[in-house]
Order: C-alpha cells, then structure tokens, then sequence
C-alpha cells in the first residue's frame, strides 16, 4: 500500500540519482560560511525551495497518516552493525578521556565500509559509505589508528576508496546553513553514516545547560542529516571521571539534552584503571529504542612504542558478554579462594610441625597444651590441623609418661612424626626374594660358604643388615586392651 500524498513527495524528492562513485570536490573539504541568525530551512520542501531560503512556502507543515496507511507500511529495521547500530538512528559515542572512542569509531567506520565484523565479533552485512568528521585528533592519529585497524582485520587500504572519507573541519550544529552545505556535501558523495567527533567543538551557539536549547540545536542534526538518509553518530565525553569498574549510563553524557537525543548508543567506561601498558580493559554498553542491547567487556591491547619511539603498535581486541564476564570473576574469585585457603592450610601445617619439632627436641612427643602455647592456635584450630595431619600419616599420637613436679609419672598422650611399621607398605625397606639370593656352588657337600646369607635368625638378603626394632611399642588395639584386662582379671582370681 502506498504511504501518504506527503511521505511519496518526500521520498520521491529525495530520491536523487547516485553516480557509481563520487569523489571529493578539489580541496576535499566542505565550505563553511558566516554563521546566519535565520532559522532552519523548511525540511518538507524540494532542495530547490530550500536554496531559495526559508521565506518560500512549501505546502502545510503538518500531515497526518491514517493508521490503516501507518501500520500497513513497510518500516523494517537495518542495522549498520548487527545488535551495535541501526541505520537512520541518531547516535551518540560517549566515555570519560581517553577510554578509546576515537580509535573504536575508527574500527566502528571501516567495519561499515568494508563489511567486516566491529571489534571482530559484531557482523557487519553490508557495506555502507562512510565519513569521519575529526576536529581534535589530527591526520597523523587517525592515519596510524586506521592501518592498525586495517591490519588486524587483514584488510588492504585499497579496500576503502570510494567507501570511507576524512574530513578535518567540523560543522556547526547551530547554524543553518553551515548545516545545510555539510548535509548537502555529504548526499552528494553519498555518504551512508557521518562520524562527528569531539560533539562539543561542533555545537555552536548553545547553552549546554539548557535542555531546550541543546535540543533546538541537536534536532538540527536529525533534520538535515537523517532527512537525507545519513546516519548521524556524534562522539561526546562524559560529564565527570568514572570510578573504574562503573558502567558508563546516558545520565553521565555531559550537556544537556544528549541523553533524551540518543536513539541508540556505545557508552565506554574502564573497568580497570589504566597502567600505561598499553592494554585496556573496557565496559561498553549499547544499545538503541530499536531494541538492540547489551553490556560487553572489551580488553584492547595496542602495545606501545619505545622511549625512543622507536616501535609499532598493533590492535586486538577480544569481546566477552556481560554473562561471561560474571561467570569468570566468579570462578576468578573461587580460584583465588580456594588458593588463599590452601595456602593458609600449609602455612599452619608448616606452623604446628616447626612447633612440634621444636618440644620433640627434649619431649618425646609434643602435647596439645605445648602446641597451643607455641602456635598461638585455639583447640579447634589445633584439632583441625593435627587431624588434617593424623589422616596424611605426616604425625601419629604417642603415649608417654610425663613426670610431675612431684617425681611421679603421668600418663599423657602427644604428637610426633609418623613412624611406618617395619615391613608395611610405604617403608623404603628391602624385600627378598628367592630369584636375588646368589647361588653358589660348594667344593665339598656340607661345606657353608661365606658367600651364603649367613643363618641364625639374621637377615635373608645378602648385605642387608637386619633392621633395628622400634625403640617406641606401637599402640594397642581395643581388641588387645580387652584381653590384656581379661587376662590380669584371671591371674589376680
């Protein structure tokens, strides 16, 4: 169905003809004039009514659509970046200084240009002309940022020509017909997506306290340039210093009237505080009132040149969503947990060893009111270690008697380092086996030679001496306890 009487003017009046490729005027720059007090042209009339001044009129300003045309119509969204940003929807570009917008409208433009996915992750599914407007960086920043970008997209420079332009003077938002060449120029060579950047040196005569003033003056954006089918992209800083970690909102824009402008947005912020090197670690919220969103962590590293200068920077960029982002710090926060705790364990571990030790010097084992009196340890913390060491047979518990103050002998239990059983798994002792013990041929029959094991109850390996016994009675099992009491009970009957 078709759109109203109006809407088919409109369009029909800007439907220009497009040669294949147009290239820049002689000096490549748009000519700005003195600024005008008159008001902005008309925007519903013809671009000949709007050479000719404001004071011609063009027909009734206001049209209304029935709804059965309006819903009927064909409106479909396309974006420039898929999920970053949508054609023919005012942009803005805001962080505190020195977050990188610059050099991600770099990458932002010859993604769109050249149809490669932004930042290497946000696909890009059509080529669209591009132009960067730049007051503040100058042609050597923009020139280094724009090969390094087109080096880690492993992209040739030749790629760009007749898609993305420079420009090195900024408009004036607030003056009509300043407005008027910048929009005119740009259809001329036209331009799909226009990057203004920094926002500030191009309002004008503005009061960038007053929301209706700044919203007079950004509406003169929107209507020279989204009329002419040029997505406007405007690059501003924020209004203070943001803590590193915070995400960036549109409440932090400085001026007034950006937030309420912005139809779509990339907010960058840090989330860690920069060290000088040459790694960023980023917060970039976007999104849009076309229903685009999401909060992404971008860690840049451009690397950075010699005190002498001497050097080359690169640029990679990884993206991770807000998800994973939260996934890793809190697995980054478990990891650090459970190595702070493994940590703390072998240090008291380490502690009640050097302590037992220490008593086991003149003690036979170290008793549990010694260990607290050197370790500082509580009887919980004591019982938690020892028992931690008890189960890795590092300490066993030792019965001893303690002589009083009185001579008399007291019967206490302590700790000492574990001593392995002779003969039990584990111990580094010799084992034999009929297949190692040498044989040798005797002279005569019943004669011993010395190189037989020798007999008597000594060792069966040839060279192994017999192990000693255990100066300390291992400790006795209930089963033992019972029938040592059950035997004293039928000697003393």
């Amino acid at each position: 169905m078709s759109t109203t009487p109006h809407i088919d003017a409109l369009l029909a009046s800007d439907a220009r003809p497009r040669p294949a490729h147009a290239e820049y005027p002689g000096d490549h720059t748009l000519p700005l004039r003195p600024r005008s007090a008159s008001p902005p042209p008309n925007l519903d009339a013809d671009a000949e009514t709007v050479a000719a001044g404001p004071e011609v009129a063009a027909g009734p300003r206001f049209t209304f659509a029935d709804s059965s045309e309006f819903l009927a119509g064909d409106y479909r969204m396309e974006y420039l970046i898929q999920g970053v940003l949508a054609k023919l929807q005012p942009g803005v570009i805001g962080g505190p200084q020195k977050t990188l917008k610059t050099s991600l409208i770099v990458d932002a433009a010859v993604s769109i240009a050249t149809a490669t996915p932004f930042l290497g992750q946000f696909p890009v599914r059509k080529r669209n002309r591009v132009a960067i407007c730049s007051g503040e960086s100058g042609a050597f920043t923009l020139k280094e940022t724009c090969l390094r970008v087109l080096e880690a997209k492993q992209i040739d420079a030749e790629e760009l020509t007749g898609w993305l332009k420079w420009e090195f003077r900024l408009p004036t938002f607030s003056d009509a017909e300043i407005m008027t060449d910048f929009a005119t120029g740009l259809a001329a060579l036209e331009v799909d997506v226009v990057l203004v950047d920094p926002t500030y040196l191009a309002l004008g005569e503005a009061d960038a306290k007053s929301v209706f003033d700044m919203g007079r003056v950004l509406c003169h954006v929107s209507e020279h340039l989204v009329s002419r089918n040029i997505t406007p992209l405007l690059v501003h800083h924020a209004n203070r210093q943001l803590p590193a970690g915070e995400v960036m909102g549109l409440e932090h824009l400085s001026h007034a009237g950006f937030g309420e402008f912005a139809r779509q947005w990339i907010l960058l912020s840090r989330r860690e505080k920069y060290t000088g090197d040459g790694t960023h670690a980023l917060w970039a919220n976007v999104g849009g009132s076309a229903g685009h969103g999401g909060i992404y962590a971008l860690d840049v590293d451009e690397g950075k040149l010699a005190p002498d200068g001497s050097g080359k920077r690169h640029w990679n960029v990884t993206v991770q969503n807000l998800h994973d982002v939260r996934v890793n710090e809190v697995q980054a926060r478990e990891t650090a947990k459970t190595e702070l705790a493994t940590r703390k364990r072998a240090e008291e571990r380490t502690k009640f060893l050097n302590a037992m030790d220490a008593e086991c010097i003149t003690k036979p084992a170290a008793t549990k009111n010694k260990l607290k009196e050197r370790t500082g340890f509580n009887s919980t913390k004591l019982g938690e270690v020892s028992l931690s060491l008890l189960e890795d047979e590092v300490i066993e518990e030792h019965k001893f008697d303690r002589e009083t103050a009185n001579s008399a002998k007291l019967p206490v239990v302590g700790f000492r380092r574990f001593r392995p059983t002779p003969g039990t798994p584990g111990q580094n002792l010799f084992e034999c086996s009929p297949s190692v013990v040498p044989q040798v041929e005797l002279e005569h029959p019943g004669q011993q030679s010395d190189e037989l094991p020798p007999l008597g109850g000594q060792s069966d390996c040839p060279g192994v001496p017999e192990p000693a016994p255990d100066p300390v009675p291992r400790k006795k099992t209930k089963s033992q306890k019972r029938s040592g009491v059950q035997k004293r009970k039928a000697a003393a009957k």
